[in-house]
């Protein structure tokens, strides 16, 4: 009995050592790591964990020779199994250039604040957001201060405003009969809408064993100042990487377009020059100053993908509430506060609970809320047209 228990206390002391051996509050290491497609080695000094670095620590290494370029980061942060993980900053040199946010698997994840240098020196940062090192969304410029200065749009992780200003108008007969040749070349196009519809695709419900009708393309049919037609195509609906930024055009809209030639599209019998288009905007209505972003109905309408994400107060009245099987209710809200003493709808969306339910005042009650904006939501038509009112995500309602 007694040599049981010696055994016992001794395997118990060796898994104590193993213990503290396999993490250890700060050891020094020669480490590598995989950083924007590149292998740096060096040296790591912070908490470890099975002979990798785990918890807090720092890391700094160089790029490996067989790249050919001189390259070092310097990281100080969080890690995991031997990956950058968590909250961190990462420097590069000889740029200097550095990001400060949250990490997954050696890569960046979430919003990420990019310090932009100008001539060495720090002249401001960027605010985007990332997933696995692939920026998405709309990407915000800041002054040391902290004032917005200036945006910009991501598509697959390609900067729209350096897409649009390598765009180029091509000669109609080059996008007619080169058109392989030319496909998903940069392209800028001035026209005017002559229709628009979508493309359906059929999905089948496994559950309710039906075909549901989903949205998948929007097209638009266009004429440039010539008579020459063409075919524009973007996806509806909102996915991080393919995200586009496009107005809600109508027939007759005079637009300026920017995306790529996509070859040849056949539409009522007609072959077309097609574009992929990413961006676009009225010719005779500006984008919002992002500098003096005051919130107005009528600009909303016009440019909503600027606002997204904008903390919004309401004051107004219940006109509706709309509880449907997924997870979202809606409550439809008339308020005149951005909208110069005119009622204007919106439609504020809210999780899906009982408890929640209970909470939203009666229809015509008087109501105070916040939220963000979320886009634009498609609500029915009138005289032949749809109807979009600003989608809000909700915070808070109070009457």
């Amino acid at each position: 009995m007694k040599k049981w228990m010696v055994l016992i206390c001794f395997f118990s002391a060796m898994l104590c050592c193993l213990n503290i051996h396999a993490e250890s509050e700060e050891q020094n290491m020669i480490w590598s790591v995989q950083w924007n497609g590149m292998l740096y080695t060096g040296s790591y000094s912070g908490a470890i964990k099975y002979g990798r670095p785990n918890g807090k620590g720092q890391y700094q290494g160089k790029v490996a020779e067989k790249y050919g370029i001189e390259s070092e980061i310097i990281f100080s942060g969080k890690w995991k199994d031997g990956k950058m993980e968590g909250k961190g900053e990462l420097t590069e040199f000889p740029s200097g250039i550095s990001y400060q946010g949250k990490f997954l698997e050696g890569k960046l994840n979430g919003r990420i604040k990019k310090t932009i240098l100008k001539d060495g020196k720090e002249s401001g940062y960027s605010s985007v957001k990332y997933t696995k090192d692939v920026p998405y969304g709309i990407s915000s410029q800041y002054d040391l201060k902290g004032n917005e200065t200036g945006y910009d749009y991501m598509f697959y992780g390609m900067s729209v405003h350096k897409i649009c200003k390598r765009a180029k108008t091509y000669d109609y007969r080059i996008l007619s009969y080169q058109a392989d040749e030319y496909k998903n070349k940069e392209i800028k196009l001035e026209c005017r809408v002559l229709d628009v519809y979508d493309e359906i695709e059929q999905k089948k419900d496994k559950k309710q064993k039906e075909e549901d009708e989903i949205i998948k393309n929007r097209i638009l049919e266009v004429e440039d100042d010539r008579g020459n037609q063409y075919i524009l195509s973007y996806k509806l609906g909102k996915r991080k990487y393919d995200t586009v930024y496009m107005p809600i055009f109508e027939k007759e809209d005079n637009i300026v377009v920017y995306g790529f030639s996509n070859g040849i599209a056949t539409v009522k019998d007609i072959r077309l020059p097609s574009i992929k288009a990413i961006y676009g905007r009225f010719q005779d209505k500006k984008e919002p100053d992002v500098q003096d972003l005051k919130f107005r109905y009528s600009e909303y309408q016009n440019y909503p993908y600027v606002y997204e994400n904008r903390k919004i107060r309401l004051q107004g009245t219940i006109a509706g509430v709309y509880e449907t099987k997924e997870k979202w209710i809606y409550v439809f809200v008339d308020s005149d506060s951005y909208s110069d003493g005119k009622k204007e709808r919106y439609i504020c969306q809210i999780e899906n609970d009982a408890d929640v339910l209970k909470t939203i005042p009666d229809v015509g009650k008087s109501i105070v809320l916040t939220g963000k904006l979320q886009n634009l939501k498609e609500c029915g038509e009138r005289d032949g047209k749809s109807i979009y009112y600003p989608l809000v995500k909700l915070s808070s309602i109070t009457d």
